[in-house]
């Protein structure tokens, strides 16, 4: 079961913002706020994942954001229904505590102001991401987190998955490392074509000597891209983890090539 983190104040101003100036389209829905430079709702949530998740997943951060904005939907003016209470003539339901200080705060301030306030939350970066890698994220991580670990050689590593799911990170690591797996060298988009053109899982390994902990994460030195497969694999034992190179010398490529050539003939015959 994910760990449920209390939504913070600055969260809860954050969905305020999205839900007060969402922007309304022809069709009757609404678009995130243009400050953002994102396309979809999902895209918006994630722009405040690096910065406000307090150790959430990526879809987890979004769920939680996405229903603190649809507790203010049936108090503002955006079509949205959100929390309204079934019936037109009935009110909306009692805002939650929090929400309430929010709106209290906010609701009589200008646009400009409010967005003053939650920007240096906000990772614009993120906007440019490509669609595919936050649907990666997704597809990858799920919910799971992985334990601090050890290589068999003894030196102790920390595992961060928070910064796994930090799109920005993933982003940087595929953009410097490439799409081609650092252990067996697999690319998807070589195999599969255009369905696995940009895929590839971001591994994040920090030896720390003697001493767990957390630091900035440098993309060049703190991550590899690894396949499905590899990725599996270096993280196959409980409270092990294997290096790069250590996985690489378990591979037994003569298995591996006498595998493709067999699957290659039954393709082609």
């Amino acid at each position: 079961m994910p760990n449920l983190v209390p939504r913070s104040r600055e969260m809860v101003i954050v969905a305020y913002f999205l839900a007060r100036w969402g922007e309304p389209t022809a069709r009757g829905a609404t678009v995130p706020p243009k400050e953002l430079g994102a396309d979809s709702w999902k895209r918006a949530y994630s722009v405040f994942y690096t910065r406000l998740s307090e150790g959430r997943s990526v879809r987890t951060f979004r769920n939680s954001l996405q229903t603190a904005r649809a507790v203010y939907d049936a108090h503002l003016p955006s079509g949205r229904k959100g929390w309204k209470r079934a019936g037109a003539d009935r009110p909306p339901a009692k805002l939650p505590s929090r929400h309430q200080s929010v709106w209290d705060d906010w609701a009589s301030k200008p646009r400009a102001e409010l967005w003053d306030r939650i920007q240096q939350f906000a990772d614009l970066g993120v906007s440019k991401i490509s669609g595919r890698v936050l649907d990666d994220l997704d597809v990858q991580l799920g919910e799971s987190e992985e334990p601090p670990s050890h290589t068999e050689g003894g030196k102790k590593v920390f595992v961060s998955s928070r910064a796994e799911r930090d799109p920005t990170v993933r982003a940087a690591a595929i953009r410097i490392h490439g799409t081609s797996c650092a252990v067996c060298r697999l690319d998807f988009g070589r195999a599969y074509g255009e369905w696995g053109a940009g895929y590839v899982e971001v591994h994040h390994l920090v030896p720390l000597g003697d001493k767990l902990g957390t630091r900035e994460t440098d993309p060049t030195m703190d991550l590899a891209v690894l396949c499905a497969n590899c990725h599996r694999m270096v993280h196959r034992k409980t409270n092990m983890v294997l290096t790069i190179e250590e996985l690489r010398s378990k591979l037994n490529f003569r298995e591996l090539l006498k595998w493709a050539r067999s699957l290659a003939d039954g393709a082609l015959s």
